[in-house]
């Protein structure tokens, strides 16, 4: 897009499918198609709370988000019961929400694309003007068998006798859309055909063609069906068209008169246009319903159609020709078949994206010797009916490709340690059949920390409500927590098994969890314990009695620690001081859920090691001598270790860590790995550091999430030796009151570690704004197109801007990513550009928020709910504007008025992009503020406290602060001591005068405020504007020393608490 050229208008479809498996699946891959197609379209799928609990997870592109409706309808464990109490609730109790939700929406709704068995929705669109296309998720064929049973046509029927028998029956009582016609007397008299009945019947079937084609001529309105005996429909008969559209009747009878009979049976149904010949059974079965309610209903659905203004077919025109045509022909409208929308068909790939290729192994059988099989989700099928159709498939001998799922169950003790190689597992065993579904299973807590990790579709999370301790205090009480998951998970977790669709076929544990057993036992599901240490680890506490048995429980490490115990099976010699430090008696609460978790193995049904038997052969031959029950090792569980890789570390251009470990003298590395059991404060790695910095050894660290500290990016700075480069990615907002922070983050980073590279990535036109100032070596710019409005024409439309920021940056963003080597570790984005966190989920890259104003500001706005649930939103500045707003956590009471101009109702669509922004980032992995705890400690403390990701104050990023100044704001630039000269002016003498960079000002309006400025006779300091850099030197760059001469200073600035921040900073 050219400078200052406008965005395209960006379409806003809103899709609504009718709250069923069927329906839900196809309109979402119809979605993911569209939005394949268009970079202008941002898709907002709405569904039921329930729902979203079930595909919320599902992999999206960003252009889709979801939005949901209250749970009004029965859920979907139970619509079985009553379906038809179901099926109403569905056509009644989901309109009313779904409009109020339109309302809420931004930007406003384009279109709309509803499921047809919510008819509703055409009168919401057609109420609005909003175009709906309504989604018909089945064949083009049974639309039609829908639409044509809906219409209440205008009948007319000819009743066709001849001359004598219009004698015998003209008089009779008949409706008035029923009348006579009659054809001569051409066949002997009823009263003498008994006489030669041969002779009569071969008149009736030779004299009445004639004169019957002659009537047909002189018949008004022409006729479209021709109803009759079975005994006409000769040879020469059949000439006539049975395929018309409208329904009204001729009907011919035999003058036999005995019983006129209707297609049954067997026998075809001919009269249905556009639909190929079929059984009467069958198009009975297709249209029964056993509520009339239901009917009802659904032929509403149907009519309701027509008052659409698309109709979407998800089949082939190829496939359904003649039924596509007909339709076409009925509705008013356009008709479009979109073809199959099934997952199956993965978007831009010509290749086959299952590992086997159904069309090519159908296209090699026999014909008719396959059989495919699709229960739908109409009715949930039991696994006893599911075993029963097993059963009668194999007697049968039919070819069948088998369609059922094996459903693991994934349920991890709540533990880095333990979750982490148990989805590594799970990785693997989805890699290896396309046929197994896990469904891994976490607290909500946990849930939060891994839930927008990268993972294959065929991994879904499900949560349990926080029943244990938070990850966070666990440690505080281990025992506690140990006690908590031994006694407070199985419940949740059998409810959520009675939820899980399909049927759970396997559970995959922890070992640790000694219940899952006993659930699995209980529904007769097979369960696979998965033990995340070593088999040595597991043969010491499977026989922890011989540690009693020699006295050596519990032992005095004091006096014991270093003698060695050789009597465990399987393991060699050991001290004890390196046993785990139960053996020394700590933790007996602790030490008896896990030996009683051992005495429930052997009814679990194998025993799964995250080994390689080569490691521990005789561990392994001695468990497999003393259990009756499989057991099995699948090699290191580890992120490590990417699934079809042969034995290369090194994706994505990163360190092959075997090739290097290969390439050091003997026992020349530490490896320190400090797991999750307990976290490790700031204070105690820093002296781990330290430590290893004095050693000189050689280290490769693994940190948990829980164990990083405040330096977030500095993981090789704590004196081990580097591998490789962090190489970070800055995305800022295209602002100078986003850029200038971004910027100054970014050199503070680079000179806390010479093994950071900082790629700041700015629009083109930005890069010529800035492009050649100062900055350090390992600081390189890259830019995108300018795809977003020029910044000396944005702020003629703000809105439109702003919309352009949120999709128009991302796809360019993503190709030079591609492009960036080394491969990025960590995107440091401007909080406002919400695209990246997914983007960056999605790449597996970490995401750090960068939020450029102050703590109190972004409390303001992750609370805003409050300003509306208080009726401070919108807000009538004039009426309430001194009114003083004390709830929102950690700000201290503040009048309406000082409040980002937002809270009045101004431009609402950014309104929405910026909440948007928030709720999106608990899935980043940190928030950075350019803040001072000591500033702002109430609302630092308040956030830190309902964010699970972590919180860092890095001070003020300004020009200000050059890196490695102490405390001279006039060293090596010689300019004027601010400072200095600030302590020596009167107090409130110094006007500070900083406008941002929202609004541009131009330059008469920087010459009125000069005029103006001259003749106030104020002293005042000014803040550098990008419009201006030719006529208003930069600000110097200086230090924070006091806070004492804030009372020296006026402000003139632009919006609320942001540049007071940076006027505290000068001052």
């Amino acid at each position: 897009m050219a400078v200052g050229q406008r965005p395209t208008k960006l379409f806003h479809v809103v899709a609504v499918p009718y709250p069923g498996r069927g329906h839900v699946n196809p309109i979402m891959n119809f979605c993911k198609l569209l939005a394949s197609k268009r970079d202008d379209l941002i898709i907002t799928f709405v569904v039921t709370e329930e729902w979203l609990g079930f595909l919320g997870c599902d992999p999206k592109p960003n252009t889709i988000r979801f939005r949901t409706i209250p749970n009004v309808v029965p859920s979907e464990l139970i619509r079985g019961a009553d379906f038809a109490g179901f099926y109403e609730a569905v056509m009644t109790k989901m309109e009313a929400p779904f409009e109020k939700l339109l309302n809420e929406i931004a930007p406003p709704a384009t279109t709309v694309i509803a499921d047809t068995e919510l008819p509703w929705a055409v009168t919401v669109g057609n109420r609005r003007n909003i175009p709906v296309a309504s989604v018909w998720t089945m064949s083009a064929s049974l639309f039609l068998h829908g639409l044509l049973s809906s219409t209440k046509p205008q009948i007319l029927i000819t009743f066709v006798v001849t001359e004598e028998w219009l004698g015998y029956i003209g008089s009779e009582a008949k409706p008035n859309n029923i009348r006579f016609a009659s054809i001569p007397n051409v066949i002997p008299s009823e009263r003498l055909k008994a006489a030669d009945f041969p002779g009569f019947y071969e008149a009736v079937m030779t004299k009445m063609e004639a004169p019957f084609d002659q009537l047909l001529d002189r018949l008004q309105p022409p006729i479209t069906t021709i109803l009759a005996d079975i005994e006409k429909i000769g040879n020469s008969w059949r000439r006539f068209n049975f395929f018309k559209v409208r329904v009204e009747i001729c009907a011919v009878f035999s003058p036999n008169f005995s019983s006129t009979v209707l297609y049954q049976g067997d026998e075809q149904v001919l009269n249905i246009p556009g639909i190929s010949s079929t059984l009467m059974p069958d198009l009975q079965k297709v249209g029964r319903v056993t509520d009339e309610r239901v009917s009802k209903l659904a032929l509403e659905c149907v009519s309701q159609v027509r008052k659409a203004q698309y109709l979407l077919l998800t089949s082939f025109y190829e496939l359904e020709p003649q039924a596509i045509d007909t339709l076409q022909a009925q509705l008013p409208f356009p008709l479009y078949p979109v073809g199959p929308a099934i997952p199956y068909l993965e978007l831009e790939n010509t290749s086959s994206t299952s590992p086997t290729d159904y069309l090519q192994w159908l296209n090699s059988q026999p014909p008719e010797s396959v059989l495919y099989i699709s229960l739908g989700s109409f009715l949930s099928v039991s696994s006893a009916q599911m075993d029963e159709i097993a059963v009668g498939l194999r007697s049968s001998g039919v070819r069948a490709e088998p369609t059922k799922v094996c459903h693991v169950v994934a349920m991890a003790s709540p533990g880095r340690g333990h979750i982490n190689p148990m989805m590594n597992l799970c990785k693997l065993l989805v890699s290896k059949s396309k046929n197994i579904l896990v469904t891994f299973v976490v607290t909500e807590e946990w849930l939060g920390f891994i839930g927008s990790e990268a993972k294959p579709d065929s991994i879904r999370f499900s949560s349990i409500p926080n029943v244990v301790p938070s990850e966070r205090v666990r440690g505080a009480d281990i025992s506690g927590f140990a006690e908590a998951v031994m006694t407070q998970l199985e419940a949740p977790f059998e409810r959520l098994l009675d939820r899980l669709e399909p049927s759970p076929s396997v559970i995959l544990a922890d070992t640790f969890l000694r219940w899952v057993v006993g659930v699995g036992n209980l529904r007769n599901i097979k369960v696979s314990l998965f033990c995340p240490t070593s088999a040595s680890m597991f043969s010491i506490y499977k026989h922890f009695h011989l540690f009693e048995q020699n006295g050596d429980f519990p032992v005095n490490l004091l006096e014991k620690g270093m003698e060695r115990v050789d009597y465990i099976p399987g393991v060699s010699s050991t001290r004890f001081v390196d046993f785990p430090p139960h053996v020394a008696g700590a933790s007996p609460r602790t030490l008896h859920h896990i030996l009683e978790a051992f005495n429930w193995l052997v009814q679990a049904h194998c025993l799964i090691f995250t080994s390689i038997y080569e490691l521990e052969p005789h561990t392994i031959d001695v468990l497999r001598a003393e259990f009756s029950i499989p057991l099995v090792t699948v090699g290191p569980a580890i992120s490590f270790f990417q699934v079809g890789e042969k034995l290369s570390p090194s994706i994505d251009g990163k360190l092959n860590y075997l090739e290097w470990l290969d390439c050091q003298p003997p026992n020349s590395v530490l490896y320190i790995s400090l797991g999750s059991f307990m976290p490790v404060c700031s204070a105690q790695m820093d002296e781990i550091a330290a430590g290893l910095k004095k050693s000189g050894v050689r280290a490769c660290h693994n940190l948990s999430e829980t164990n990083r500290g405040q330096n977030f990016l500095d993981m090789e700075s704590a004196g081990a030796e580097s591998t490789r480069i962090c190489h970070v990615v800055a995305m800022p907002y295209p602002g100078r009151g986003h850029i200038n922070p971004m910027m100054n983050l970014c050199k503070l980073l680079v000179s806390k570690n010479k093994d950071i590279l900082v790629t700041f990535v700015v629009t083109e036109e930005w890069l010529s704004f800035i492009g050649s100032e100062a900055k350090p070596d390992n600081i390189r710019f890259s830019s995108i197109p300018n795809v977003v409005p020029s910044e000396r024409v944005r702020a003629a439309d703000m809105t439109a801007f702003f919309d352009a920021l949120m999709s128009q940056m991302e796809a360019p963003f993503e190709r030079l990513l591609d492009r960036l080597e080394p491969s990025p570790r960590v995107i440091l984005a401007d909080t406002f550009l919400l695209w990246v966190v997914g983007l960056g989920n999605r790449r597996n890259i970490k995401v750090s928020s960068f939020w450029p104003m102050s703590a109190s500001m972004f409390s303001i706005f992750q609370h805003f709910h409050l300003l509306a649930h208080n009726g401070h939103f919108p807000v009538n500045l004039s009426e309430k504007g001194m009114e003083h707003v004390d709830y929102i956590p950690g700000v201290s009471s503040t009048r309406l008025v000082d409040f980002p101009p937002l809270v009045a109702g101004a431009d609402p669509r950014i309104l929405h992009h910026t909440l948007e922004a928030f709720t999106l980032l608990p899935k980043a992995q940190c928030i950075t503020f350019p803040s001072i705890y000591e500033l702002e400690p109430h609302s630092i403390d308040v956030l830190r406290a309902e964010f699970s990701i972590p919180i860092y104050t890095v001070g003020p990023a300004i020009p200000y602060f050059h890196v490695g100044d102490k405390l001279s704001p006039s060293k090596n630039h010689g300019q004027l001591n601010y400072l200095e000269w600030l302590d020596c002016q009167p107090p409130n003498s110094v006007l500070y005068i900083s406008l941002g960079s929202y609004i541009p000002v131009c330059s008469a309006q920087m010459d009125e405020i000069a005029a103006g400025l001259k003749m106030s006779g104020s002293q005042e300091f000014r803040g550098r504007y990008p419009q201006l850099l030719h006529q208003v030197s930069p600000i110097p760059k200086i230090k924070i020393r006091v806070f004492r001469t804030i009372s020296n200073v006026s402000y003139l600035i632009h919006s609320y608490k942001k540049d007071r921040f940076r006027s505290i900073y000068l001052s």
